[in-house]
């Protein structure tokens, strides 16, 4: 027997201990490390009723980290498995958008009982995200947008860029999006003019009008706009004008794809 045979199973032996101690600290040693597609991996390798147990031990992040690799079928069996608790955690840790595909497969009940143990606005932005069809802006956004208000000045962003607690990933290279009192974008900061500007300025100084795109947009007019202009997510409004969120040139393409 090889050493390469021979590590893949001392690593399921050693996770199978882990589990039987419900140790989650051993579990997410011996996971975390791995790159994301090997540790899903080692976890598909363990009987299927021993997953969803496995991911109710870990850490929520590293669980989620794991759910968000698998494929969405994949990651709906795993969740709905998992006691509805500790589902709850994991799914806080998700982006959005994949909230929504993952709550939006699981039986009604099963769905509830998530959102219940919920952050009340996290569950509020999935059950909406819910409502919209798969293939349409609002379907393919994701609720979480960097916004700022019009009185925000320049070192508000830059001091937000800078915060280490901040999760600038959520916003996976948006721009800043500067809204009016009622919620609605009236424009989009560059980054070039965020680091060429005095602190002081405010955002309203530095924006231009942004392009935005209905809800109810279909997944052709997104591909056409986004061939025709080089952003990387455009902000998505609801008919009163209020935005609800960021649809991105990659969700698009993912899309596309998919259909293909």
């Amino acid at each position: 027997m090889s050493d390469t045979d021979t590590i893949p199973r001392e690593l399921e032996t050693q996770l199978q201990q882990a589990l039987a101690e419900r140790d989650g600290a051993e579990l997410a040693r011996l996971l975390d490390p791995l790159p994301l597609s090997d540790a899903l991996r080692e976890l598909l390798n363990l009987p299927v009723e021993q997953r969803s147990a496995v991911l109710s031990l870990l850490p929520p992040e590293l669980a989620a980290e794991l759910v968000e690799e698998a494929p969405n079928a994949m990651a709906v069996d795993l969740v709905e498995r998992m006691e509805s608790e500790q589902a709850a955690e994991v799914i806080e840790e998700l982006a959005s958008d994949v909230q929504a595909d993952v709550i939006g497969e699981l039986e009604d009940a099963d769905a509830e009982a998530i959102l219940t143990r919920m952050d009340p606005e996290d569950a509020a932005d999935v059950r909406r995200l819910v409502e919209y069809e798969d293939n349409v802006a609002g379907g393919l956004m994701v609720a979480e947008a960097f916004t700022f208000s019009e009185t925000d000045t320049v070192g508000k962003v830059l001091r937000r860029f800078a915060n280490e607690e901040y999760d600038l990933e959520r916003y996976r290279g948006q721009h800043p999006y500067v809204l009016d009192s009622n919620g609605a974008p009236i424009g989009v900061v560059s980054l070039r003019s965020l680091v060429s500007t005095r602190r002081s300025a405010r955002l309203t100084d530095i924006m231009v009008p942004p392009i935005t795109v209905p809800a109810n947009m279909p997944l052709e007019k997104l591909e056409d706009l986004f061939d025709e202009h080089p952003f990387l997510g455009l902000p998505v409004v609801e008919a009163d004008g209020h935005l609800v969120g960021v649809v991105s040139r990659s969700a698009v393409d993912e899309a596309l794809l998919e259909r293909a």
